[in-house]
């Protein structure tokens, strides 16, 4: 990165996961929240996907909508690292990050209170810069919330030791704020080479989560027995809101294919999607 005050972490997967003009995606997020049927609501916690919108665009609209009402000042935006992950939280070093339409402000305030809480916090741009799971939910964020300042973090290799450091610095931030921040996890439910696993993995994990065993989430995605990528990321809010959610399967799906022409090819791999909402 430069050296100036202010940096951006230009877009990387736009016109490949979304649309790259401002016009078309603004139609294409307006529309993906049409589509779903849930009505709008304020669930403060949702889990949304990361893939290309012509494959999951309209779960993620259901995602969305069900926090719709909510009036969000920032929205901490949370995912797993999917290439070559270490022991760390990653918080960005850019202040902006850019899609078609538009900055989004890095709370670069928020982000110096996390550094400060545990030395597990590291400012690091390469992650960032590689990785598209936060990237692909700012449009639906500065959609609804245009002036929503955004807080990206990227947990490392699982660990429930640092899904807690993460809880309790989050709820040193925010304790008294929570009520005006949005928490997205991005992630895919599952993914495999065989759709039949990967449809039992899915509903593993969502069985797990209907039981309460969040705890478990860490451990299970090191020991590859679940592979919702960011269950970690859920962990920590629970941890956060000290076990006191309530969870709503909003949409699923395993049918693996594109829904409109930017899809030539079935996804590469068998990939679950779904959406949840907490409150």
């Amino acid at each position: 990165m430069n050296n100036s005050k202010d940096t951006v972490r230009k877009a990387t997967v736009d016109h490949i996961f979304y649309p790259g003009k401002q016009e078309a995606l603004l139609q294409a997020v307006s529309e993906y929240l049409s589509h779903a049927d849930n009505p709008e609501g304020d669930a403060h916690i949702i889990l949304s996907p990361h893939a290309g919108y012509h494959y999951s665009g309209d779960i993620m609209g259901t995602a969305y909508k069900a926090a719709a009402k909510g009036k969000f000042s920032r929205v901490v935006i949370m995912s797993r690292v999917h290439r070559e992950p270490e022991k760390a939280l990653f918080l960005p070093e850019s202040t902006e990050f850019q899609t078609p339409l538009g900055k989004a402000s890095v709370d670069s305030e928020a982000l110096d209170f996390l550094l400060s809480s545990h030395p597990l916090f590291k400012k690091d741009e390469i992650p960032h810069t590689e990785e598209h799971a936060i990237e692909v939910q700012l449009p639906f964020i500065q959609y609804l919330w245009p002036h929503a300042k955004i807080v990206p973090i990227l947990s490392g290799i699982p660990s429930l030791a640092l899904m807690r450091i993460c809880a309790e610095s989050l709820r040193g931030l925010f304790e008294k704020k929570l009520k005006e921040t949005l928490f997205v996890v991005s992630s895919n439910l599952s993914a495999y080479d065989h759709p039949e696993d990967a449809k039992k993995d899915t509903e593993y994990f969502l069985s797990l989560l209907d039981q309460g065993k969040w705890e478990q989430f860490p451990d299970l995605l090191r020991e590859r027995k679940i592979n919702a990528c960011s269950a970690d990321c859920l962990t920590a809010l629970y941890i956060l809101f000290k076990g006191n959610l309530h969870h709503t399967l909003l949409a699923k799906e395993c049918d693996f294919k594109g829904n409109d022409e930017l899809s030539k090819k079935p996804y590469e791999k068998r990939v679950c999607f779904g959406s949840l909402a907490f409150r």
